[in-house]
Formats: C-alpha cells, structure tokens, sequence
C-alpha cells in the first residue's frame, strides 16, 4: 500500500523535471584531434599546402578553452601535439610547428593506426564534460605494403574503433581529399559516431568544409535528446518516455511480487575448472595466463585478455570459450591462422590438458590445473621398492628400469613436466627436449649435441 501512495508523487517530481531540461549549452568545451595524412600522394592533391593555412585558421576560431592534439601518419604515426588548451602561447606554437613538418614525404598509409592515436589521446586525457571530435583527413585507401593487412585494419577501423569511439562519445569526422578515397569506409565512421564525411577534390573546398565541422561542433550529438524550456512548451516525447519508465517499473515490481520464494531467482555465475595458458617462449612476457572468464580474446589488439605484441598476430586473433563444461579454441578469421598441435583450425574445436596452441608462429600449452598434477600410470620397475639396477642401468632380468624422473619437471623448461626418459644420460625431459635419433627411437638435445 506503501508504494501505491508514492507513485504519483514520483510521477509529479519527474514530470516537474521534465519540464525544466535545457539543452546543452553552445558553450560547451571541446576537446579536439586532427589526424592529418603525411603520406606522399597527399602533395598531388594539396600542392599548395593549404591545408596547413586552413586548419591554423580553423583553430583561431575556437575559444581559449579549446583543447587540441595533432597526429600526423604516414607509414608511422606521431603525436605531434599532445591535447592541451589552445588559449596558451605554448600549444599555439606546438601546433604551428607541427604543421611545419607537414611535407607529404610519407610512403604508406596507416589511417587506422592514425585514428586509434587519436582515440587514445581523448581516451585518457580528454574531459568528460567536453564535446570531443576527430577530425581525420586522408587522400586515399589504406595502404600498409600488405593486402591482407590493409583489410584487416580497415575492419578493425571501421568496427572496433568506430564502436570504441561511439561509446566514448568521440564524433569523428573524416574529409575525403581523391575519387579514389575509401568513401564507403569515411562515410561509415561518421555515421556510426554521429560525425560527418566530406569531399574536398579541390584545395579551394577545405576551408567552407572546416566551417561545416565547426558548425557541427556547435551542436549536440544526436543521441544526446534536449527539452526545450517552458517558453516554448512542454516535449511531450520526454513526457511519453517518462510515463513508460514508470509503467515498466509498476510492471517489474507486480512481478517480483508475484513470484513465489523469498526474491528473484538470479542466474548463477559459471563456474570454471582451473585452468591455464602457458606461453612457451614468453613472447608476450607473461610465462602464464590463468583463465577466469568463459571467453579469454587473444590478439595484437591491446583490448585483448592475452596481447601478443606480433605484426603477424591478428588484432582478434582467437578466443578460449568454455561452455557447456568444454574449453573450445576458436579462431576469429585471423590472417595468418590458429593451430592445435601443429593442425591448422577453422572454427572451435575442443581442448584437453597438454594441447599445443600457436597463434601464428606463436606457440601457448593449455593447462587444466586438476590433471597437471595428477598421479601418472606406473611404469615397470616401480611395483614396491625401487629394482635393482646394475651399473650400466640395467635390471638383473634384462629390462633396462624406467626411473620415476617422469614425475619431475623438465630441468630445461621448469614450467612443464617431463615427459619422455633420455635411454643415454637416464634424464626425464619434457617432448619439446628430446629429438629422433633412428625411427621412433629419442634422445635428449644434450645426448644429441654430445653424439654429433
């Protein structure tokens, strides 16, 4: 009865509330990177430089406030300015300097390198309260010297930047400088971010289009929704939207009432058995990752759980996933492949204790911690007490003894336990120690080193 006496009065605050939201003030801050494009092809389409003049005058237009980064790319990409407010003598100088160094002398094109600097750079020092902006400006397609390279960067742009930066709020627009450009790709980041994509095929073009981004700027997001003040009457779509919140809440707390026990039945967390991955060679210099989620993401892409810092390693490489009491590797159509226990993978397949995994040339054990240190089965010569053994390390009945070293780690690789028994130096190493002597017989590198 309680509750039902205190819906209107929440109805009547929220309404009140409604009515009073302003929009966003035109005065609002912002934080602003230019990615500009240094790569050679650029001084056929700017031979003049006026791009330089352009976005120098572009800049003189915003208030002191103002906070400003420049990233130049070519085949590298450079944070010439850091963000910083453009009301100080300093950054003004930066900037200008910057532009100076603008020589369209760069052989590739490394756009999306360029445009996730620029993120970055907003990331971690712009300001919540700022309207922030990227203003990317290129003459071309992505161009890295690899063709399946330059595809998967142009995904990675056009999906997990452009979703990054529309969660962040970061609006990126992109300005178009040849026919050949990649518009369908410049057109999709501005669309996703709320931006916006221009052509400027002639060098005269720039400077009405720096006008339209700053105008832009002015105004709010379009997923940003304002209410006008009560001059100029009530929003009934806010109205709407606050009655059916309220419907909904009524509706979810008649449920909850409704259901018989003590509350809401909640879904139970998965439980994993313990489990790890261990990097053989420590490339990505960690010896050993434990899993504790259902879906681990391995890649270059420094968003993964497992980052392997490799040109050839895909952005989002592979994932472990563990479900229905199953780990699975899966790789993500990743360029140069996923393999298990030296076979190429398409898809997931499932994984047991001990499996060999690389990603690419990249190589990774997985380890269910319950069987790593378990009993193993035991062998001839271990029934009781240890059989004697002669000098030369033979039983009195002939049988050369299979010491319990197996039960050791290897004295090479103390990560991994020993796997195979050396029939020279009587030593347990694990399989990656030993190598073919004739046929199927093996012998330890050291034995080997030592026969050669």
């Amino acid at each position: 009865m309680r509750m039902r006496s205190t819906l209107p009065i929440i109805f009547i605050s929220l309404f009140v509330l409604c009515l009073n939201l302003q929009p966003l003030h035109a005065d609002t801050p912002k934080d602003i990177i230019l990615v500009l494009d240094n790569s050679g092809s650029m001084k056929q389409n700017d031979p003049q430089f006026l791009t330089k003049k352009v976005v120098s005058g572009f800049l003189d237009g915003f208030s002191p406030d103002t906070h400003v980064g420049i990233v130049v790319f070519d085949e590298k990409v450079d944070l010439a300015v850091p963000l910083s407010p453009i009301g100080t003598g300093e950054t003004k100088n930066k900037i200008l300097d910057s532009l100076s160094k603008v020589n369209y002398r760069g052989k590739l094109t490394d756009s999306p390198a360029g445009v996730e600097r620029a993120i970055y750079e907003l990331k971690s020092k712009g300001r919540k309260e700022a309207t922030r902006a990227v203003i990317f400006m290129t003459d071309g397609l992505v161009d890295t010297g690899d063709k399946t390279r330059d595809l998967e960067r142009s995904k990675w742009l056009r999906e997990d930047l452009a979703s990054e930066s529309q969660k962040l709020g970061i609006r990126i627009f992109g300005i178009a400088f040849t026919e050949q450009a990649d518009f369908q790709l410049i057109q999709a980041l501005g669309q996703k971010t709320d931006g916006g994509y221009f052509r400027a095929l002639k060098t005269d073009e720039i400077e009405g289009i720096f006008k339209e981004i700053n105008a832009a700027l002015l105004k709010p997001q379009s997923e940003v929704a304002t209410v006008p003040s009560r001059k100029e009457g009530i929003n009934w779509t806010w109205v709407i939207i606050v009655i059916g919140i309220i419907v909904l809440g009524i509706l979810a707390i008649s449920i909850g009432r409704g259901r018989k026990g003590p509350g809401i039945a909640t879904a139970r967390p998965v439980k994993l058995p313990k489990a790890t991955l261990k990097d053989i060679r420590e490339v990505s210099g960690k010896d050993e990752y434990p899993i504790k989620s259902a879906i681990i993401s391995i890649g270059r892409g420094a968003t993964n759980d497992i980052v392997i810092n490799k040109p050839t390693v895909s952005t989002k490489h592979a994932t472990i996933e563990y479900r229905d009491n199953v780990f699975y590797i899966v790789d993500q159509r990743s360029a140069n492949g996923t393999f298990l226990n030296g076979q190429k993978i398409t898809g997931e397949v499932k994984l047991k204790h001990g499996d060999k995994i690389k990603f690419d040339e990249y190589e990774f054990a997985f380890v269910l911690v319950e069987h790593a240190d378990e009993p193993r089965t035991q062998l001839r010569g271990e029934r009781g007490k240890a059989t004697p053994r002669t000098p030369e390390g033979i039983s009195p009945g002939g049988e050369e003894e299979i010491p319990t070293k197996l039960k050791d780690m290897c004295p090479n690789h103390p990560a991994w336990k020993a796997t195979e028994l050396c029939p020279r130096c009587k030593t347990a190493y694990c399989d990656k120690c030993m190598v073919d002597l004739t046929g199927s017989k093996k012998i330890c590198i050291r034995c080997a080193g030592k026969r050669a």
